[in-house]
């Protein structure tokens, strides 16, 4: 039996009155159900009989309130602290757990070390008692529903919540995974919320405490677990092999796909036995075939979560707190917690489900760079460029291990490497660089001229990756760095200000009218030369020198932007070397950009096109 039959079911109380738990703590004006309690997912009958104070009475200090629920582990109780005055949740151990001498150990270790524990992300334990005889816990009440209530009610979060939750998660169980605790049960279930959103890990210890029992109602229990939850369970717990931290990991990876998508990992298996099958041999799925607005580096940490072998999975849930978190900060789409991006939803309630928080771009000066090139000539060229662009710290280096030495301990605004290098090449220094630190603020440049932008974007995650071939001039290149950002070249002729008059927008599209949102950025630069023409009329692009940005508009695409642009760049650029090209992906609340291409340099980005980001593709468009 699961949490949500347990937390319906009808129980009696000490009192011998009926009672039940899907209605207790209303007395109080707190709605709470067992899911809501460290260990409610354990219980799971509701005829042991647990010898306990009655409804009214007090245990120790405190003073009992309503039964929320009861089991082979125990009772679990709403009651109030009469010293401190709050509302706890109060685990009673029944004397048939508690008397069997390894099952205690192991809980009251479990206990002890949550308890010492303190992390904002792990629910808290107060307490650990005895009163006439039995044991008991007392702990954090949490009354802010679990993830997976939260998944059904709203359906697919914003990935941006999502990862924040997620991100919140991971932190909890990299504080338990260093006191060596394994939780080995992870799912969206025991992902709760307080109040104000934030995350707690629960349900600690459990499945071992089970296994210590060993007898005839704990193995039904243990078996209601094992086929309660196999959407999340790792390839090793399906093989009953000895588990370690990183198939919590697995499991938190499995947890974020069902925060992105509504959707079990592998929900199309018809069977259990189908499902064991899926986590053991089938790829991890990716978010991005059920809504391709979520970031491909959702993708990727999923995929690396929930590799079947624990070796090739983040080692650490930091590593993939980390990750998440840069991915946010790259995307500038921090989500605080739940409530915040509840609230930032409620108004589009009425609107397709997989809609986005728009949050403000990020634009920073060029102030730091590194340039990794072992040709000297190429190396002063590019460094002279960013001098004049307004660098003020510039770390010129030859070799892939230099690199690594210097960008571990000072990441930089922008990354510029040659594809060979002398001890290795550029693609591999870029993959080793976003294991070792984070990119997400850091716009990435690989010169090279037989590499592809899916190479680049295959290497790791950074806040924009551009391509720049070997012919191309340091200038040109430092104009996309500027169109797609996060970076803005400061000084020099990109810098100046815009002349409208000087300037033409073209919007392609096949919509059946310019977005208002468009519009109104147009009106906000106050450009005057713009026309509109269909997706498939790059011949009425003019061929003249007037600097020219053309924004070719789109739905959320169903392929990576970058590949949508190189299928169309050659036909309409064939004729214009100062023009502009940009990728621009839209959805029902913003307008993103999502590649750029100039001069042979093509960029894959994902930036809100807002008036500050036109500005800048117009400025990079302008002649040198």
């Amino acid at each position: 039996m699961n949490s949500e039959t347990s937390a319906q079911s009808s129980n009696s109380d000490l009192s011998g009155e009926s009672h039940n738990p899907a209605n207790a703590g209303s007395s109080t004006g707190v709605s709470i159900d067992t899911k809501t309690i460290v260990g409610a997912e354990a219980i799971t009958s509701s005829d042991m009989e647990v010898s306990v104070s009655p409804i009214g009475g007090t245990i120790g200090k405190y003073e009992i309130r309503s039964q929320l629920g009861a089991g082979g582990m125990g009772a679990v109780y709403l009651a109030f602290d009469t010293l401190i005055e709050r509302e706890v949740a109060i685990k009673v151990l029944s004397q048939e757990v508690a008397n069997s001498t390894v099952a205690l150990q192991r809980f009251l270790q479990e206990a002890r070390s949550i308890g010492r524990l303190n992390n904002p992300n792990v629910v808290s334990i107060y307490e650990i008692d005895r009163w006439n005889g039995q044991y008991y816990l007392v702990m954090e009440l949490l009354s802010g529903g679990s993830l997976a209530e939260l998944v059904e009610k709203r359906g697919p979060l914003p990935w941006q919540e999502a990862c924040q939750l997620i991100a919140q998660a991971a932190s909890g169980l990299a504080a338990a995974h260093s006191a060596g605790m394994v939780h080995r049960d992870i799912k969206p279930e025991n992902l709760m919320l307080t109040k104000e959103g934030l995350v707690k890990v629960v349900d600690f210890g459990l499945s071992k405490l089970v296994d210590a029992a060993n007898d005839t109602r704990t193995a039904v229990t243990k078996q209601g677990q094992i086929l309660g939850t196999p959407q999340y369970m790792s390839p090793e717990q399906f093989e009953s092999t000895e588990v370690d931290s990183r198939t919590d990991i697995y499991s938190l990876g499995a947890s974020l796909y069902r925060l992105l998508t509504a959707r079990f990992p592998f929900q199309d298996c018809a069977s259990i036995v189908q499902t064991m099958m899926a986590h053991l041999n089938k790829p991890a799925p990716k978010p991005t075939e059920i809504d391709s607005r979520i970031p491909k580096e959702c993708d990727r940490i999923i995929t690396r979560a929930m590799s079947k072998r624990p070796a090739d999975r983040y080692q650490h849930a930091s590593e993939m707190a980390a990750d998440l978190t840069a991915l946010l900060q790259s995307q500038n789409g921090i989500v605080r917690d739940s409530r915040e991006a509840e609230a930032a939803t409620r108004v589009i309630s009425d609107k397709p489900k997989f809609e986005s928080l728009t949050i403000a771009d990020e634009v920073k000066p060029l102030r730091s760079v590194a340039i990794i090139e072992p040709s000297k000539m190429l190396a002063a060229m590019m460094r002279d460029a960013v001098v004049r662009a307004g660098a003020s710290r510039i770390d010129v280096l030859s070799s892939k291990e230099e690199a690594l030495t210097t960008i571990g301990r000072r990441v930089p605004d922008l990354l510029i490497t040659a594809m060979q290098l002398s001890d290795g090449r550029g693609l591999d220094l870029i993959s080793a660089l976003c294991q070792q630190s984070s990119l997400s603020r850091t716009c990435v440049v690989l010169n090279s001229s037989d590499s592809t932008v899916e190479d680049l974007i295959g290497a790791g995650s950074a806040a924009s990756q551009i391509l720049a071939p070997k012919k191309v001039r340091p200038d040109d290149v430092l104009r996309v760095v500027h169109a797609a950002g996060p970076c803005e070249i400061a000084q020099g002729p990109v810098a100046n200000a815009l002349d409208p008059l000087s300037l033409r927008l073209v919007v392609m599209t096949d919509l059946d009218k310019t977005p208002e949102k468009l519009a109104d950025l147009i009106r906000q630069v106050g450009l005057l030369d713009v026309s509109v023409i269909g997706l498939g009329d790059a011949a009425l692009i003019p061929k003249d020198d007037v600097p020219t940005v053309v924004l070719r508009l789109s739905p959320i695409p169903t392929k990576a932007s970058t590949v949508v642009l190189q299928d169309t760049k050659n036909s309409i650029f064939s004729h214009a070397g100062r023009h502009l090209l940009a990728e621009i992906s839209l959805d029902s609340k913003a307008m993103y950009l999502s590649a750029v291409y100039r001069q042979g340099v093509t960029a894959s980005v994902h930036r809100i096109l807002d008036a500050k980001r036109l500005t800048c593709l117009l400025q990079a468009c302008r002649a040198a």
